[in-house]
């Protein structure tokens, strides 16, 4: 999993922020440390043997969602733990990572933002 570093990155939406630094702690997985207007947390992103991407956000050492993303061309998508992946995806990332996406009613440890969806995007690009 080659992802460089998105350490400086800002982001803005239903939650305010910055990834301060990154980490790819081995070929398989890798880690954004981030601070936000919410408290300070942390994503992972590892590989399954499977080939699809487990992300996994946690937020003052809870576990906020973990979502198994896939890389179709265009959008990354990705759904809860135990979903079928038919029908449209409740988590979507858009193709250069500057905007996510996630549908709360599907992943119920995150606090809705507008019209029940949580977004994020980035803000100094």
């Amino acid at each position: 999993m080659r992802l460089g570093s998105f350490a400086g990155i800002t982001f803005g939406g239903d939650a305010e922020g910055e990834i301060w630094e990154t980490e790819e702690v081995s070929p398989s997985l890798f880690r954004a440390p981030f601070s936000c207007d919410r408290g300070d947390g942390v994503l992972e992103l590892s590989m399954a043997p499977d080939g699809w991407v487990k992300a996994e956000l946690l937020l003052g050492g809870a576990m906020i969602f973990r979502a198994w993303i896939e890389d179709p061309y265009e959008e990354k998508e990705g759904w809860p733990d135990g979903a079928d992946g038919i029908g449209e995806a409740p988590l979507r990332i858009s193709k250069r990572g500057s905007w996510l996406s996630l549908d709360v009613v599907r992943f119920p440890g995150v606090t809705a933002g507008k019209d029940g969806y949580f977004t994020l995007e980035e803000t100094n690009r």
